[in-house]
C-alpha cells in the first residue's frame, strides 16, 4: 500500500438487465490471462456504476484476480474499465508498473500461500496491501524490466522454433506411416472381425482415492504412451465393478475417442 492504491470492483444488480446494455467495459476474473485488456465480454451503463460498488479504473491499471480458479492471474488495462468484485485494481506510483507485474508473477506461490477462507480461499485487499515489495531505485527497476523482456523474447523465439520442429516431426511421422501402408497386398475388413473385443470405459466419474488402481483418462495418454505420473486412483472395489465393462490388459491398444481424439497407447 506504500507504493500503490488497491481497490476491487463490484457487480451491478443482474435483475436489472438495463444495467448491462451500456458502453462501459466490465472485466470479469476469467478475462485475466497475463494480457492487455482492450475489450470485454460485457459492458455496463453509468447508472450501473452509480448504483453498485463497480468503479471505473484508468487505462494502465494492473488487475489481479482475487479468488476462484483464476486467483493470482493478472492483466493490464489497455482501456478505462470497471471490474467485478473478484478483481482488484492496483494503480502504482513511484514504480514501473511492469516491475510490479513481474515481481507479483515471480511471487505468485508466496501470494497464494496467504489466501484466506475455507470454502473458497481467496486473496483479499488486506493481503495485497501488506504484501512485501522490494522497492528498488527507478533506474534499477527499468533495467530489470528491460532485461526480463529481452530474455522472454528470446524464450518465445525458442518456443516458436521448437513448435516448428515438432510440427515437422509429426509431418515426417505421417509420411512414414503413409508409405508403410501404401500399395500393400490386402483386403478391407471390419476392425471387429480381427479383434477379440472393442469397448470403452465407464461413462461416469468414479470416486477417487489416494492409492489403489490407476484410472486412466485422455490426458494420461501422450506421445504413444501412458503417463502414469499424474493418473488418479480408484479403490479395488470400484475397479471390480468397472472391469465388468472394460479391463485393459498388457498389449491392448487404447485410443482416445473424446476431447483430444485419436491418441494411441499400448498398455505396458
Amino acid at each position: 500500500k506504500e507504493v500503490s492504491v488497491i481497490s476491487s470492483g463490484g457487480t451491478p444488480d443482474r435483475k436489472n438487465s438495463n444495467y448491462f446494455r451500456g458502453n462501459i467495459p466490465w472485466v470479469k476474473s476469467g478475462e485475466l490471462n497475463y494480457n492487455v485488456i482492450t475489450e470485454t465480454e460485457e459492458y455496463i451503463t453509468q447508472e450501473a456504476v452509480d448504483y453498485s460498488s463497480a468503479k471505473v479504473f484508468p487505462k494502465g491499471s494492473l488487475l489481479i484476480a482475487l479468488y476462484g480458479n483464476t486467483v493470482g492471474r493478472m492483466a493490464f488495462l489497455g482501456i478505462d474499465a470497471t471490474t467485478n468484485q473478484a478483481v482488484a485494481s492496483i494503480k502504482s506510483f513511484c514504480i514501473n508498473p511492469k516491475y510490479l507485474y513481474y515481481y507479483l508473477m515471480c511471487s505468485k506461490d508466496e501470494l497464494l500461500n496467504k489466501r484466506e477462507g475455507s470454502a473458497q480461499p481467496n486473496i483479499s485487499q488486506k493481503v495485497l496491501n501488506s504484501f512485501p515489495f522490494p522497492l528498488a531505485p527507478i533506474e534499477e527497476q527499468n533495467r530489470i524490466v528491460e532485461k526480463i523482456e529481452e530474455l522472454f523474447s528470446e524464450l518465445e523465439k525458442s518456443m516458436d522454433d521448437l513448435s516448428n520442429t515438432l510440427n515437422l516431426i509429426e509431418l515426417q511421422r505421417k509420411n512414414i506411416l503413409n508409405k508403410a501402408f501404401k500399395n500393400i497386398d490386402s483386403k478391407k475388413v471390419r476392425l471387429e472381425d480381427v479383434t477379440l473385443k472393442i469397448t470403452d470405459g465407464t461413462h461416469h466419474t468414479p470416486k477417487y482415492t489416494n492409492e489403489g488402481v490407476h484410472f486412466i483418462s485422455v490426458k494420461d495418454i501422450r506421445n504413444g504412451n501412458i503417463d502414469f505420473s499424474n493418473t488418479k486412483f480408484i479403490s479395488d472395489q470400484e475397479h471390480e465393478n468397472l472391469i465388468k465393462r472394460c479391463n485393459p490388459e498388457y498389449g491392448d491398444i487404447l485410443i482416445t475417442k473424446s476431447g483430444t481424439i485419436g491418441r494411441l497407447a499400448i498398455v505396458p
